[in-house]
C-alpha cells in the first residue's frame, strides 16, 4: 500500500481547520493522525502528523487482493 506522511505546522486554531479538511477530503484516506504537539522554541506554532493514502490507491489495492 502506498501512502504519504504529512506534517502540518501552524497555529492551534488553524491546525484544527487542517485536521477537519484532511478528514473530510474524499480523495484521501487517513490512516493515522497524531495529536497536536508543541514545537520546540515557540509557544505560537504547533504541529500534527498524518499518514494518508489516496482513495484511488486504496481502491486499487483492495481489488488486487483475492
Amino acid at each position: 500500500m502506498k501512502y504519504s506522511k504529512i506534517r502540518v505546522q501552524d497555529e492551534p486554531a488553524r491546525l484544527e481547520w487542517w485536521r477537519r479538511k484532511l478528514q473530510t477530503d474524499k480523495d484521501l484516506v487517513i490512516l493515522s493522525m497524531s495529536e497536536t504537539m508543541e514545537n520546540k522554541g515557540t509557544n505560537r506554532y504547533f504541529h500534527i502528523f498524518a499518514d494518508v493514502a489516496r482513495t484511488e490507491d486504496m481502491e486499487s489495492s483492495n481489488k488486487q487482493r483475492p
